[in-house]
């Protein structure tokens, strides 16, 4: 197949395409990502209101890309290095929905990324829904934040609170404050 066939069958898939180059640190780290080109697909899926990313650093779109990076990005860093295909699922805060996402490399430096909304598939209901829209907001929070039950025991934390108590979330929920601050503070 001629390359013109290939971008014609890309431009009518219902899957998000983009192709993208990656920006690191001096340690290699994931600091942001510069489309080179999409599908309309992917701008319907991205949500981000424009008709065309080319050039344009998603840093520009999405404030908490730093939170991403953290999240993902050695797994993207690894697969724009022309490593295995990492494939992970992230909820959009701003987007309110969930996006599957794919992500490989045939060039060193560049990202090929395949992202399908599967937010009917992962909400199932509207409580669901509620529930990853919440932990997106403590996820944002930089200060310790939670949710606790009616018997002050800890239904949900934030990365901020799990750092100061030193615990993983596992380690937290259904437990009180008197397993990690003295007495008298708790």
């Amino acid at each position: 197949m001629r390359d013109e066939d290939y971008k014609k069958i890309i431009d009518i898939l219902p899957i998000g395409y983009a192709l993208s180059e990656i920006i690191t640190d001096e340690q290699g780290n994931l600091k942001d990502i510069v489309f080179i080109e999409t599908n309309q697909a992917f701008l319907k899926i991205s949500g981000l209101g424009v008709d065309d990313l080319s050039g344009k650093s998603i840093s520009e779109f999405i404030p908490s890309t730093s939170d991403v990076a953290a999240k993902y990005g050695e797994k993207i860093s690894l697969a724009a290095a022309g490593g295995k295909p990492v494939a992970f699922e992230y909820f959009s805060l701003a987007q309110k929905r969930w996006l599957n996402v794919i992500c490989s490399s045939t060039q060193p430096g560049q990202l090929i990324t395949l992202v399908t909304d599967v937010t009917k598939e992962k909400n199932s209901t509207p409580v669901e829904m509620e529930n990853q829209i919440l932990l997106g907001f403590l996820g944002a929070m930089k200060d310790g934040a939670f949710v606790k039950d009616q018997h002050c025991k800890y239904l949900l934390t934030n990365k901020a609170l799990e750092e100061s108590y030193d615990a993983n979330a596992q380690e937290i929920w259904g437990r009180e404050d008197v397993d990690f601050l003295p007495s008298q503070a708790a």
